[in-house]
């Protein structure tokens, strides 16, 4: 069945009159286009911003699209590039932008123009990462979860629902978030077809159905009649497709509206009610055959073939059916309908055989759409089984070829028979040393990753911690030092579990980290704490690359195991430096030594270490210049302490 979503970023709310003026705009975009337009020139004459002045041009820039003028929207695009270009970045021109490349995204998307509107999603990402608007990231995962749907890649789909779920739930919008999420759900169980699960999730997404905008409302009620088709309940489907309809035809949104036709012709024709179904599909063929929509014109035609055959008029529906042959990016699913046409058309005529070269296509077609879903595993296994297979008969023949040869001159074969051991032998060398490597390097992933879980499994969730902090935090008083103190903790947290995601990250990310972390300690350290900072001024920290946590886990041993332990002065000091063709760091301290914990009152496990000590052993067997790593107390004469040392090389590589 055709499907199209209407997805744009819903607008800020701050309750200043321009702020006011662009949410009615963006309520009305479907509902009265007309209407908002003259909320945003109203706005517009208001601003006095440039930024501001813009952003108003970009929700603009989504009314024309998503009302098909496509040539004024463009016109509004480029105005707004050509000033994003003219202005230092910033995160609002980085807002800016990916509103525009999601609007474009959306473009493209109703144009089935799959790659180009990916293309423009993933561009819109990664501007709305460098933005204020992280708000808006999980409209963009769906966005791209819905291209992934068209393209057939349901793994996919799923991966950017559940990210667009974590997110909104750990930025506290499930309020918002919750109706499209439900919805994508409840469409990905249709296309599992688990029919009671989805019936579940779109029953979820139907409580909220009322309060949604018109967009979301023509979505959902365009789906829920797939899902009764699916089912093969047409009557049940008819309403809904009616519903969807009547949604946006007040509206003249045309695209849409002719979107439906397609659909409710289809549905009267598998009712058999021939008339209704011939008057929409011809509206809806008159409509896209205007803006050459490749897929709905392939579907069309499809449709109204079987509508001819219906009637009896086997030469139309033939004619019909040999127009629009191209199939590629068209979904397996339409060819398979077309195919049916085609059996039944040659079935009519009499044209058994050709019958039954249709029956045997859609019989492929039906199967590859079965396991298309488990695709990838089945894939995977069969190729390391292939890989094995391949190697036994290259094996089997070369033996075989050694006992034909003890039948020829043995002055002649010799050579060629121990040529032929040594190439089994060494052959064989090579497999098993590469297979002994590739064990040990998934035994070191197996070890880091047991090490990562123990430590997840201890965790408390970090949704909680945050809410509970943030709360706390909107207890203080404005400038406080607990208000401080708490939202530095809240920031430690949320970089601790950005940063313990990656293998690696800049060197001013790591300091960024570590900094935060040293002013959280400081208070407790107390007022005899001396921290010292030895940075080469030459180093661009942000082109440096080197392991997650490499200086934070020596930094928080040195507070825990070494200061904490001291009366006194307590002294941390830390030193990058650039050394030869690499960078050189140094942890020192002035607590009680380098010794192993072993006592039972030791309060630690030793967990960052132990995953600090197995990444580095990790990432050097795939490097030929090795990151270096020392542990040892100060030598006699220049007090108590003890020095961690690392030396990494400048083109260390951290990829697998």
């Amino acid at each position: 069945k055709f499907s199209i979503e209407l997805k744009n970023f819903p607008p800020d709310l701050s309750g200043e009159p321009i702020d006011s003026l662009e949410h009615m705009a963006m309520d009305s975009i479907y509902r009265n286009p007309r209407y908002a337009h003259s909320a945003l020139d109203e706005a517009l004459s208001l601003t006095k911003d440039s930024d501001k002045y813009y952003k108003l041009l970009a929700v603009k820039s989504q009314i024309y699209f998503a009302n098909s003028v496509y040539d004024s929207g463009f016109v509004l695009h480029r105005s707004i590039i050509d000033y994003c270009d003219r202005v230092p970045m910033s995160p609002k021109i980085h807002g800016l932008l990916g509103t525009l490349k999601n609007t474009v995204g959306n473009y493209y998307s109703f144009l089935d123009k799959t790659d180009s509107a990916l293309l423009c999603y993933s561009e819109a990402y990664q501007e709305i990462r460098q933005s204020e608007m992280e708000h808006k990231i999980p409209d963009i995962y769906i966005n791209i979860a819905d291209i992934y749907t068209r393209k057939g890649a349901y793994d996919q789909r799923a991966r950017y629902f559940r990210q667009a779920l974590f997110v909104s739930d750990s930025l506290g919008i499930m309020d918002r978030m919750s109706f499209p999420i439900y919805f994508g759900l409840g469409e990905t169980y249709m296309e599992l077809r688990d029919f009671d699960l989805s019936d579940h999730f779109y029953r979820l997404a139907e409580k909220e159905l009322d309060s949604r905008n018109l967009s979301e409302k023509f979505t959902f009620c365009n789906s829920r009649g797939n899902y009764y088709y699916y089912k093969e309940e047409y009557a049940k489907a008819l309403p809904w497709f009616l519903k969807a309809r009547e949604v946006v035809r007040p509206t003249h949104m045309d695209f849409y509206t002719n979107v439906c036709e397609i659909n409710l012709g289809e549905i009267y024709l598998c009712l058999n009610q021939l008339d209704s179904a011939r008057f929409y599909l011809e509206k809806g063929f008159r409509y896209f055959h205007t803006y050459n929509n490749k897929t709905a014109l392939y579907h069309l035609t499809t449709l109204k073939a079987s509508l001819a055959l219906k009637e009896g008029n086997s030469g139309l529906a033939y004619q019909l059916l040999r127009s629009y042959t191209d199939t590629v990016g068209i979904d397996p699913k339409m060819v398979a309908i077309r195919n049916k046409n085609l059996q039944n058309y040659f079935a009519t005529t009499g044209d058994f055989r050709r019958a039954y070269e249709y029956q045997t296509k859609n019989s492929v077609i039906e199967n590859n759409i079965r396991s298309e879903r488990t695709q990838m595993r089945v894939t995977e296994i069969d190729m390391r089984y292939s890989q094995d297979t391949t190697l036994l008969k290259r094996e089997a023949i070369i033996k075989q070829q050694a006992g034909r040869m003890e039948y020829l001159e043995m002055s002649r074969w010799v050579w060629i028979l121990l040529f032929a051991i040594l190439s089994i032998v060494s052959g064989m060398a090579y497999y098993f040393m590469k297979r002994k490597r590739h064990a040990q390097w998934l035994s070191h992933i197996d070890q880091v990753t047991k090490l990562k879980m123990e430590s997840i499994r201890n965790r408390v969730s970090p949704h909680f911690i945050f809410n509970i902090l943030n709360r706390e935090i909107s207890s203080e008083e404005e400038g406080s030092s607990r208000r401080t103190q708490l939202s530095g903790l809240v920031e430690l947290l949320r970089s601790s579990l950005e940063i313990t995601e990656k293998l690696s990250i800049t060197l001013e990310e790591e300091l960024r980290f570590v900094r935060t972390y040293l002013n959280l300690q400081a208070q407790g350290l107390g007022p005899d704490f001396r921290l010292e900072w030895n940075l080469d001024p030459s180093l661009d920290t942000d082109a440096i690359y080197l392991p997650a946590m490499l200086i934070q886990i020596p930094v928080e041993n040195a507070v825990k195991h070494g200061l904490c332990a001291i009366e006194g002065e307590k002294r941390l000091s830390v030193f990058v430096e650039r050394d030869g063709k690499g960078i050189h760091i140094r942890i020192e301290d002035n607590g009680p030594g380098y010794r192993l914990f072993t006592n039972a009152g030791h309060n630690g496990t030793g967990m960052g270490t132990k995953v600090l000590y197995r990444t580095i052993l990790l990432l050097n067997r795939r490097n030929k210049e090795k990151i270096t790593y020392s542990v040892q107390s100060k030598e006699k004469g220049m007090g108590s302490g003890t020095i961690v040392s690392f030396f990494i090389p400048l083109d260390f590589n951290y990829a697998f």
